[in-house]
């Protein structure tokens, strides 16, 4: 086997020589084939033939071959041999660090004792939430920004980095605010593969640990890099099968084909042979714009259709496409798609459109288009005409149509919708929509990602050592893995773990370790946890994770301070009342003259509240329904009804009311909260009007 050529593909500015991805063109018994060596012990693909050893491939490195970094050609010996220092990573800080010199003892990496790491970069958004689950019912987050890509220790509350210096060389400010660089990610088996239409698609091994130069836990997938696919934007998994889509291969974009590996075998995408990978080409002009299951399909959306696909009956035929739907109702903003189980909800160009498995057109509910108009068509000025506390808002931003996202909260049975709004980069407005309660919720907050995620919190054998103090969980982490959260260890004092010999075979010594675990049972440490369902969601204001939880406010990282890693950097939150308002319609009730609004009565059951929030209420009145003026009466508190005060010739436990006296033809009314105080629930709102001079 010869080495002709060497080429880097480093994606970065200066075309810098990055030992963690190289692509070498292979001569082997005379013919030219495309192999791959990366920086996690230079393996490579060469279509069944054996890899080259490390050390025969840095011999014939060192014996001349040259690689061409897009502006020079040079002896990549030469530079190995001077220990010349190059740029090992395009994207953020550029740190100059040396390439190891020929030593005898370079067998594994060319990196020596080095690890190529990243410099502290700008806090990025997280646009990827991943829930994944081993097979062996194991639970874990990722996250995903632009640049890198995160596992969770559930127990620990840490975070290890799987990969980093992704999404592409070219910089810009929208990379530390939203970048329209997002990952996508899907399960199969204990395979999670990550594509975003930048880099070559990722996968990662469940539990698998750093390795190479660069450390990273997530490699490239072999296979796809033999068949020149150079990036995925979306990745999907349904039915024992990976599916990729928006691929690029051989430098071409393929925005209309879909392809899909080998049954239940997410790194095998070769076709042919026993093999059942391959792909389908969808119409001339066609983009797939997403995919999700549904029922016992996957349902491809792309720009003028909409597909289902099935499993085949036939031995010739993995699967049937079949079109149920052409037309213009499809997604417009590609991350908007929601699944609800039984049915997809997205966002088309004017509305939300709901499509179940069954369906054969998708539909705009009357009630659903309704709220959403303040998605498309913003709120008017008028909407909250004298108003502090909320501003009007513009359309969606359509110039920002990827960071719109959707998500789906199975235990509330509400979809979630974020997005810019004109003139924003990032997400700053969100709705809910409570499909059983037909009814939605308007909020002035933005997500980046949103994920249903269960937590695991089941005992770690690093935990079950840590608590009984023999182990520092801080100690030992791995390459770019953080320190686990509060780790509060108290050493045990223990002088050996069975006897001063750690002889088995020889009694058990005093106060040996292994008398901790004279009581406990194996399943006691491997029980199995199950913890309730979490809606997470990634804010676009402070770039942390939420979740929906019984808590009243609104908790805001408003400090940082670093730390070096992988000591995890301080911050301090501050506690943000929010303001709830409910506002109705300007009506003119059946009548044009005027009318008089004398009060509003508010039903509610408050919690008891250290320091209540306030409800504030006012009547809006005018001869024009978007021309209204505002008459605003005292607060009352949102406490428990018996221990309030609501107004003049009002008892305790009577339904709390607001006095007014606003005379109009068009009348309305608005409730609103201050305050961080605790839960209370609206249970009726009753307007009491007056007519003049007996003309209704």
């Amino acid at each position: 086997m010869e080495v002709l050529t060497g080429g880097v593909d480093t994606r970065s500015p200066s075309g810098s020589l990055d030992f963690s991805t190289w692509r070498l063109l292979l001569n082997v018994d005379g013919a030219e084939q495309l192999g791959l060596c990366r920086g996690r012990g230079f393996t490579k693909y060469l279509d069944g033939a054996e890899c080259y050893s490390n050390q025969d491939l840095h011999d014939q490195l060192l014996g001349g071959q040259t690689y061409f970094d897009g502006y020079t050609s040079t002896s990549l010996g030469s530079l190995l041999a001077s220990g010349t220092t190059t740029t090992i990573y395009g994207y953020g800080p550029l740190y100059d660090v040396p390439i190891s010199t020929v030593t005898s003892d370079v067998t594994v990496d060319h990196c020596g004792s080095i690890k190529y790491t990243l410099g502290r970069q700008c806090k990025e958004a997280i646009t990827l939430l991943h829930s994944f689950q081993s097979a062996l019912k194991k639970r874990r987050l990722i996250a995903g920004t632009k640049t890198r890509l995160y596992v969770s220790d559930e127990s620990g509350g840490n975070w290890r980095m799987l990969a980093d210096g992704l999404g592409g060389a070219c910089q810009s400010d929208a990379d530390c605010t939203c970048s329209p660089v997002k990952f996508t990610a899907a399960t199969l088996g204990q395979t999670v593969m990550f594509g975003n239409g930048v880099d070559y698609v990722l996968a990662w091994e469940f539990d698998t640990g750093p390795d190479g130069c660069a450390a990273w836990s997530a490699e490239y997938v072999q296979d796809l890099l033999f068949l020149n696919v150079d990036s995925a934007e979306l990745v999907e998994s349904w039915n024992g099968f990976m599916f990729l889509a928006g691929v690029r291969a051989d430098g071409e974009a393929l925005p209309g084909r879909l392809f899909w590996s080998d049954y239940n075998d997410p790194l095998s995408w070769s076709p042919g042979g026993q093999s059942l990978a391959g792909f389908h080409e969808f119409g001339a002009g066609e983009r797939i714009l997403n995919m999700k299951p549904i029922g016992g399909r996957l349902r491809v959306y792309t720009t003028q259709a909409i597909y289902d696909i099935t499993q085949s009956a036939s031995e010739d035929l993995v699967f049937n496409v079949q079109e149920i739907y052409r037309g213009p109702h499809v997604p417009i903003y590609r991350y908007s798609l929601v699944t609800t189980g039984k049915a997809h909800l997205f966002m088309s160009e004017d509305t939300v459109y709901l499509m179940s498995e069954y369906d054969r057109e998708p539909t705009a509910y009357e009630w659903i288009h309704r709220a959403t108009g303040a998605i498309f068509s913003g709120i008017p000025s008028s909407w909250v005409s004298d108003f502090a506390l909320l501003n009007p808002i513009g359309g969606v931003s359509r110039s920002n149509c990827d960071q719109v996202v959707g998500g789906f909260d199975p235990v509330k049975r509400a979809v979630w919708f974020s997005w810019p709004t004109l003139g924003n980069t990032c997400p700053n407005m969100t709705m809910v929509l409570w499909m059983e309660r037909r009814k939605a919720s308007l909020y002035d907050h933005g997500f980046t990602a949103m994920i249903s995620h269960r937590p695991d919190s089941s005992q770690t054998i690093r935990d079950f050592l840590a608590e009984n103090g023999l182990c520092n969980p801080s100690v030992g982490l791995l390459d770019k893995q953080g320190a686990p959260c509060n780790v509060g260890f108290v050493d045990g004092g223990y002088d050996y773990l069975w006897n001063s010999t750690e002889d088995p075979a020889l009694p058990m010594g005093p106060a040996a370790f292994f008398e901790v675990l004279c009581s406990t049972c194996l399943e006691d440490i491997c029980r199995e946890c199950d913890t309730d369902i979490r809606f997470v969601m990634a804010s676009a204001q402070d770039k942390a994770l939420k979740e929906t939880a019984d808590v009243y406010y609104r908790e805001i990282m408003a400090t940082e301070t670093s730390a070096v890693f992988p000591v995890a950097s301080v911050a301090t939150y501050t506690l943000v009342g929010y303001t709830t308002l409910i506002q109705g319609d300007a009506y003119r009730f059946a009548v044009d003259s005027d009318k008089r609004f004398r009060d509003l009565a508010a039903n509610f059951t408050a919690e008891d509240q250290t320091i209540p929030s306030n409800l504030h209420a006012a009547a809006g009145y005018g001869m024009q329904a978007d021309r209204l003026q505002w008459e605003v009466a005292a607060p009352i508190q949102l406490g428990p009804i018996d221990y309030g005060s609501f107004g003049s010739g009002r008892r305790p436990g009577e339904v709390p009311s607001f006095n007014f006296y606003a005379t109009g033809s068009y009348l309305s009314y608005r409730l609103w909260t201050t305050g961080t105080g605790g839960q209370f629930c609206m249970t009726s709102i009753t307007v009491n009007l007056q007519s003049i001079n007996n003309c209704w």
